[in-house]
């Protein structure tokens, strides 16, 4: 029987398996790191690759090292080899190419490759003294611990009005920007209509606008937002953190990471080159929309009162992920079998020290929430997420 499973092989994953092996101190072979991909990061980097993100939103001190400052050391050591400068900006924004570069000198350091399982979870079953995970192909793995590390990458969101089967988006010429099959953008028919008003729909657009003969098209529901962050730094430490682990009532504590959170917002430097590119009529801006989106059999897409048309051969849908359970399709079925405990909005109850949400079961990400706040699904969450496991789980 092993010592840990980490299912999931995005930042949340990568980041707890690093402490595992450097904080904590265990070997390569007492752990199985569980995801669907052939690599860690795969899912990572395939989406920041499809939005064109060039620099990260969050400051250079969140990454998946350890010491807080690796990250600007590893950039100084690999100096003219970047193509990129690798910091930018007020707070150090590191680009994706070094953010990247440093996360694969890690994960090489910690030999991931002893450790990686490619599969797809089927099912988690308890033990007398740990946890039994089935993987879709019928393996077997057992261990004393189990960490949930799931992203949401696998449950990208569709607006009702085109909650449609995948096929038949397609043929329509409508995509996800996070779906694996979405083509590449220089085989995209024109004009391109982009439906989001976030960091991802803004990046979306910037990227495809660079090669485009048209003008493309971005739609969003609302005014465009502009905040540096995607929630307030405070949340970070006890500013704000301690009135909500002092709210008792998970029902309030899902309220004030809703409120906290800056959902289909936009980060300076991208809108500022949104702006240039509308001067350039590259980018066409249509805000407020009320969500009256329409495509009829000839890709005509109508929005807000239906008095404004636009003519789009393809639809980039940048509208986020899902909000439900990450891996819902088994995690639901343990969640009911072993009665573990839930909020009223479906979300892990679980352990404060030791984010247990049963005894050798252990969550971070999305379902460590209600405990780790508006924070949990990003870096820094992944990060507060590992030290409190390796620093209280037994």
């Amino acid at each position: 029987m092993l010592e840990w499973m980490v299912v999931g092989g995005g930042i949340q994953g990568a980041t707890m398996v690093h402490f595992l092996r450097s904080q904590r101190g265990v070997s390569a072979s007492e752990i199985a790191w569980i995801d669907p991909q052939k690599s860690p990061l795969a899912a990572w980097k395939r989406c920041t690759n499809a939005v064109g993100m060039n620099y990260l939103r969050s400051p250079g001190v969140h990454h998946i090292g350890i010491n807080s400052f690796s990250l600007k050391v590893f950039a100084k050591q690999q100096g003219k080899q970047l193509s990129q400068q690798p910091f930018r900006g007020k707070y150090a924004r590191p680009s994706l190419e070094v953010f990247n570069a440093h996360a694969d000198e890690v994960l090489k350091k910690i030999k991931w490759q002893d450790m990686w399982k490619q599969g797809k979870v089927e099912d988690l079953e308890q033990l007398r003294n740990g946890w039994k995970i089935r993987l879709m192909s019928g393996e077997e793995l057992e261990a004393k611990r189990v960490i949930l590390a799931l992203g949401m990458s696998e449950q990208p969101h569709v607006p009702d009005e085109l909650d449609i089967a995948e096929e038949e988006q397609n043929r329509k010429g409508i995509h996800h920007i996070f779906s694996t099959s979405l083509p590449e953008f220089t085989m995209l028919k024109r004009p391109v209509a982009v439906i989001g008003g976030g960091i991802s729909a803004a990046q979306t657009v910037l990227a495809l606008q660079e090669k485009a003969r048209t003008p493309v098209h971005l739609i969003s529901k609302h005014n465009l937002k502009v905040a540096t962050f995607d929630s307030d730094p405070g949340w970070l430490g006890p500013k704000y953190m301690r009135h909500f682990l002092q709210t008792k009532d998970y029902t309030k504590r899902r309220e004030m990471i809703k409120t906290a959170r800056n959902i289909g917002t936009i980060p300076r430097f991208i809108y500022n080159q949104l702006q240039k590119a509308q001067k350039r009529n590259s980018v066409i801006v249509h805000e407020k929309t009320d969500g009256r989106v329409s495509v009829d059999t000839d890709n005509k897409m109508r929005i807000g009162d239906e008095q404004k048309e636009i003519e789009a051969e393809t639809i980039i849908l940048a509208t986020g992920f899902k909000k439900d359970l990450p891996a819902n399709e088994w995690l639901t079925t343990v969640k009911d079998r072993y009665h573990l405990p839930v909020a009223p909005c479906g979300f892990p109850i679980i352990q404060s020290l030791d984010l247990a949400w049963a005894r050798g079961l252990h969550v971070m990400g999305a379902l460590a929430e209600l405990e780790i706040g508006p924070i949990a699904k990003n870096i820094s969450g992944a990060r507060k997420a590992a030290e409190r496991i390796c620093g209280h789980a037994p």
